[in-house]
This record gives C-alpha cells, structure tokens and sequence, in this order.
C-alpha cells in the first residue's frame, strides 16, 4: 500500500508507528503531535476524514511543526496517505464517496484570450 511507505517515509518520526504521536521526534515538538487514534469522535454524517487530512498533509497546520507537503507529494500520494491515515488508524475510509479530490499541484495555464490595442486604441 502506497500510503504506508508514504507515512513511514514522512510521517513516522513525528506520529509514531501507530499513529499515536509518540514518534522519536515528538519529544521535541509543541504542541506535541496529532495522535490520529483520537479522532474516532469526529466520524459523524457529512464530516470528509480524508478531504481534512488531505487538506491538513497538503497545507500544513498553522501554529504547529506540521509542515505542508504540497511541494514534496503529488495530490494522488497527499490522497494515498491521507486514506491510509483513515483507515489504518480510525478504521474508516471515505473514499469514493462524497467530493472528489482537490488538485493540489496543477494550476491550469492562463492564456489571454484578448488581443492587445491597435495604435488606434481599437
């Protein structure tokens, strides 16, 4: 499974191998890190796990060593891990239902669709 090598290469140090952010760098983080085995409580209807950890791994959280991981991962590997992370460790996914992913990392070219004025101002 791709978003576990992705969450061993990452995430580990800081969240720990079971997710309960006791990592070998957390001594040395405040706040400490998420511990994901806390979130079963907002498994409630209509709330997206995967869309506020893909969200979260892509930006980064303010105020915290979160960094973001937009520039480091692709959107499909942000999508990979942040499934894993429902998963693995609040035994949930949703995946496939709901909205559909966030391109992170592709900004459609602008093109001008104007013509420059003649001399005339035309």
């Amino acid at each position: 499974m791709r978003g576990k090598r992705i969450y061993q290469e990452f995430c580990i140090n800081c969240h720990g191998p079971i997710g309960d952010g006791k990592g070998p760098a957390a001594s040395h983080l405040y706040p400490p890190p998420l511990d994901f085995t806390t979130l079963r409580r907002h498994l409630e209807a209509n709330r997206y796990i995967g869309g506020i950890f893909y969200y979260q791994i892509m930006n980064g959280i303010t105020g915290t060593a979160m960094p973001y991981f937009k520039k480091h991962l692709e959107s499909e590997k942000i999508w990979d891990l942040a499934n894993y992370l429902g998963v693995s460790f609040l035994g949930y996914t949703d995946a496939n239902i709901g909205p559909r992913g966030i391109d992170a990392s592709f900004e459609e070219l602008w093109r001008n669709q104007y013509r420059p004025p003649s001399k005339t101002g035309e």
